[in-house]
């Protein structure tokens, strides 16, 4: 790891950057992928002008990035990916790197950052696909306001990262001229704003892995039974376990059931 310059520390944006699919990238082209590198950091590092406050720390195809001034961090990550996008790389090859940019207060040890800012800058980036910049509801909510021409926020709602016990909400960076469409997130799925079941489920335990491993087969899954004060438990229940454990979620429809003629 090579530090280009002393850590900023006290309150600063974080800006963690990856290159997207580098192993297919590093079969495919071979001894070129070190170029490919190569102009990585070249196009990062020619952000000074923009990031006159910045230093880096470099971990092979990963950066991390830190800067006291937010706008900077923006529009830096914004005219990185420009000059990325139009970069002439090895092989006819187009490299896609996915960044994302928290602000918090990180303590400074041994040149590098620690503490839960990190882990959630680096979360918020895992997120994010090649190409796209990905910012924290902190970040954007200091910026919002203050973007410069050609950018603007899209509001990505909600979403469980890995490790973070909290939802964070997450927002795009919508740059002018590049894509601007991207897959959903890649997190632990949108955060659920199904409403908490207040009572405790005793006894049923065996019922809920077997109706979850229902749910890991089938496309539809449909409860009945009788009437009682539980009842509207079940769905909720396994829609909570179902969210938590699997990205891609699940919709439930409630039946009002009427009685049935004797």
């Amino acid at each position: 790891m090579g530090v280009m310059a002393e850590l900023p520390s006290g309150t600063v944006s974080l800006l963690f950057s990856d290159i997207e699919g580098s192993t297919a990238l590093l079969s495919r082209l071979g001894p070129a992928y070190a170029d490919a590198l190569d102009g990585q950091r070249q196009v990062l590092r020619r952000r000074g002008p923009i990031m006159a406050e910045w230093s880096a720390a470099l971990r092979a195809t990963a950066s991390t990035w830190s800067s006291r001034q937010l706008s900077s961090a923006v529009a830096a990550a914004a005219q990185a990916q420009r000059e990325l996008a139009a970069f002439d790389w090895p092989g006819g090859e187009q490299v896609r790197v996915r960044m994302g940019i928290h602000t918090g207060s990180p303590t400074v040890h041994g040149g590098d950052y620690v503490g839960l800012d990190v882990h959630r800058a680096a979360r918020i980036a895992g997120s994010a696909h090649g190409g796209q910049v990905v910012i924290s509801s902190a970040t954007a909510e200091l910026v919002e306001g203050r973007l410069v021409e050609r950018l603007r926020l899209r509001d990505l709602g909600s979403h469980q990262l890995k490790d973070i016990a909290q939802p964070e909400r997450l927002y795009q960076l919508v740059i002018e001229g590049l894509p601007s469409d991207f897959a959903p997130l890649k997190t632990l799925g949108a955060a659920t704003s199904l409403p908490r079941v207040a009572t405790p489920l005793v006894g049923r335990e065996g019922e809920l892995a077997e109706l979850l491993g229902l749910l890991g087969s089938s496309q539809v899954v449909t409860l009945t039974g009788p009437g009682g004060p539980a009842r509207p438990d079940w769905p909720l229940r396994w829609r909570r376990s179902w969210s938590s454990r699997f990205r891609t979620g699940c919709t439930s429809w409630p039946l009002q059931l009427s009685p049935t003629p004797m």
